[in-house]
């Protein structure tokens, strides 16, 4: 996916109505009801980390990798989502591992940018073609973990400083409002 790819997505994320509710909050819960269930280890966290990079790779800006989206991705699954989500990404790592081992001899985090995209559009593809035939996803990676993944990673890369004063057009103290602000050739997205 190309930098413009990512943005046109985030904000179509964005202006959709991208709330907290959609996040998934399930209401107020204690530290422990939190920590029951299944954990993400550093395995996990460096998996997350290299997906997000491959989703918004370094360019002439830094990639979502230098923009901690990785660590970003864990604390919003651990304090916002209900655990059945947390299960769909935990089993979607642990399956994408699987696959890299098998294919490639080698861990998802040692793959080259190609490889993890070749990987990763593979096992999509074949999610969205399962989910079209039967909505029985209690194995494989579902579409959901790469709906969650995707939207994570533009959200957290967008909001990051990195993000928001690199990638986008940043101004801390914005002038007027202007409702209807055409863009020239190549000048980036104003910052939300």
């Amino acid at each position: 996916m190309d930098r413009r790819e990512a943005l046109k997505n985030f904000t179509l994320l964005v202006s959709a109505g991208f709330s907290i509710t959609t996040l998934g909050t399930t209401g107020c819960r204690s530290g422990s009801e939190r920590e029951k269930g299944a954990a993400f280890n550093e395995e996990h966290e460096n998996i997350l980390a290299e997906i997000a990079d491959t989703i918004i790779p370094d360019t002439d800006t830094p990639g979502a990798k230098k923009a901690g989206v990785g660590p970003f991705i864990v604390m919003m699954i651990n304090d916002c989502y209900p655990e059945s989500d947390k299960k769909v990404v935990i089993n979607g790592l642990n399956e994408i591992q699987g696959r890299s081992k098998s294919n490639y001899k080698r861990d998802f985090v040692l793959l080259s940018l190609a490889d993890r995209e070749s990987l990763l559009k593979k096992m999509e593809e074949e999610a969205k073609n399962k989910n079209e035939v039967s909505k029985d996803e209690s194995k494989g990676v579902s579409t959901q973990f790469f709906t969650l993944i995707r939207e994570l990673t533009l959200f957290g890369y967008f909001t990051s400083e990195i993000g928001a004063t690199q990638a986008l057009n940043y101004v801390a103290i914005p002038g007027r409002y202007e409702e209807c602000t055409i863009l020239e050739k190549d000048q980036k997205a104003w910052a939300i």
